[in-house]
This record gives structure tokens, sequence and C-alpha cells, in this order.
């Protein structure tokens, strides 16, 4: 990136580079110059950032004020910080005159960019470098996207697995893409059987076995997460006791029983055979007679048999 804008600018030198926040510094994660020691330039702007970002430059890396953010500035000489001139001048730079850009993603410095020359810019090369702006901005989002693709990729098969139960990614379709070791487990006992009860649970007329969330990834096809639920304890004792506590109907604890199971609404009325507003009318009557406000206090209620 350096080499070309440089020769773009008509500079004598050019550079860019992007910082990395760690725990108590800024530091110099990439860097790339002509007409400079980048390794040795960056290791003296990390000494400086260690002093107090805001002192040594005209910006604060960490983030950028929003009128500083993607806008090209035009710096000479005899406005140089004085800890910024020291720097140049360590590396034969404090008379050049400065082009360059913050190029952020919203409050995220991703890179400086810009070039030096002992002289000042036209306002055409202003432009030209402003013009640049966004398709820098653009490769250095992608190259981001794909470190962190390669960490999702690593990190979701640690994530299913610290699960502590059966957890799958399916395609839209329903294949399985990958599965923790309890789901390969259960899938080698009855693939089929398996399949059928996720079928079932996305459709919303299974027992609400599998927890199931869209995952949205942008330009990818639909991916789904399905998480198997905790076994529960059979609520079927409980409810006829629930249901004389309370004056329940016997469809109104059949209802509240099957939301103790953790079973949304659609899965109770496809299990009932009855329309989804009559669960919620079940529902709403068993909150006035439990005097609760709340499903999940209704739940609450029903498990701790208060």
């Amino acid at each position: 990136m350096a080499g070309p804008v440089a020769e773009l600018l008509r500079a004598t030198r050019g550079g860019s580079y992007s910082l990395t926040a760690e725990t108590d510094r800024l530091r110099v994660s990439k860097a790339h110059a002509v007409g400079l020691s980048v390794n040795e330039y960056a290791r003296d702007f990390e000494g400086l950032l260690a002093t107090g970002p805001q002192r040594c430059v005209f910006y604060d890396p960490s983030r950028p004020e929003p009128g500083q953010r993607n806008a090209v500035v035009q710096l000479e000489p005899s406005e140089y910080t004085p800890s910024g001139r020291a720097l140049y001048a360590r590396h034969g730079i404090a008379e050049c005159w400065q082009l360059r850009v913050l190029v952020c993603d919203g409050p995220s410095l991703l890179a400086w960019v810009g070039a030096l020359r002992e002289g000042p810019f036209a306002a055409r090369e202003r432009l030209l470098l402003k013009a640049l702006v966004p398709a820098l901005r653009d490769r250095l989002l992608l190259e981001r996207q794909l470190v962190d693709a390669a960490l999702s990729l690593s990190a979701l098969p640690a994530v299913l697995e610290a699960a502590g139960t059966p957890a799958l990614v399916l395609s839209g379709s329903g294949a399985v893409v990958l599965a923790n070791a309890s789901a390969r487990s259960l899938l080698e006992r009855g693939r089929g059987d398996v399949l059928a009860l996720l079928r079932a649970d996305l459709a919303g007329k299974g027992p609400g076995r599998f927890a199931i969330t869209p995952l949205a990834v942008p330009g990818c096809p639909t991916y789904l997460l399905a998480v198997q639920r905790p076994a529960l304890e059979d609520p079927g004792p409980r409810a006829a006791t629930f249901a004389l506590r309370y004056g329940l109907t016997d469809r109104q604890a059949e209802v509240v029983a099957l939301a103790a199971r953790g079973l949304a609404n659609k899965t109770i009325a496809a299990h009932l055979r009855c329309a989804e507003s009559t669960v919620e009318m079940h529902l709403t009557a068993a909150f006035a007679r439990t005097q609760v406000e709340s499903r999940a206090a209704l739940v609450a209620r029903f498990w701790k048999g208060a």
C-alpha cells in the first residue's frame, strides 16, 4: 500500500500502519513504509504512544474524534507537535510536509495512511487521497473479516463442546454441518430419529426437545444452531396438584404443564391440535388464577409448587 500511495501522490516517502490495543498500551500491529526504516520507526512510535497518545500526535489513536475520521489532512513541518517533530527528526523527515488520512470504521482506527515530501501537496493530490479512502476502508475491513473468520471457525466447535448438551449446526435444508461430541454420539445411535425430531421442532410440530436459533451470516446461506434442551422432570404428576390448588381447568393445566417443559405456544398448539390463540387464551387465564404477570413467573411457580 505504501509504495503505490507514495507514487500516486508524487511523494518521496509513504507509509501506513495500524494499531492494536493491548491491556497496558497501543502497539503498531502492521507497518509498511517507503523511504523509512519501518521497524525502527514503529518501535520509536510505540515508545511515544506509551507516554500518552494524545500528547504525541494530533489525534487519539484509540478513538479519533468524529471530524478526524476518514478526513484527508495536510500538515506542514511547523505544525508538528514537539514529540512528533523529535520522532520525525530521528528518521530524517522533520522538514517534510505530510498528507495523511485516518482510515476508520466508525470510531475504530483501521490504519494511518499517508505520504511525505519536501514541499506542500497540491489540491489534486489531496483529492486523489480522498478518493482512495472508501477503497482503503473496504480492503482493511476485508482483511479484518478474514482474520475474524479464522477465529470464528476455530471458536465455534469449542463453543459447541462447552454447551454441555448435544448441539449441532444445520444448513437451511436440515443437513448436519457441525456437531459436538454429544450430538455425534446421539446421531450414531439413531441418526434418522434425531433428524426427524429436529425437522419437527423446526416446523413447530415437535416436542420442543431442541432450541433452534437462526445464525445470520451476511453474504452466506442460512444456518441453524440446534441445542438440545436439558431433560426436565415429568410435569404430569405435578400438574394435577397445581390445577387443584389454583382452580385450573383440565385444559388449562395441560397447557401450563407443556409450557413448563419449555415448549413454545406454536409447539403446544400443534401438540394439542388447536389454534395458537387458544393456547394464549388458556395461559392468560392461568396467569389470572395464579396471580402472575408472565410466562416465566408461571413456570417458576409451577416448578416451585408455590
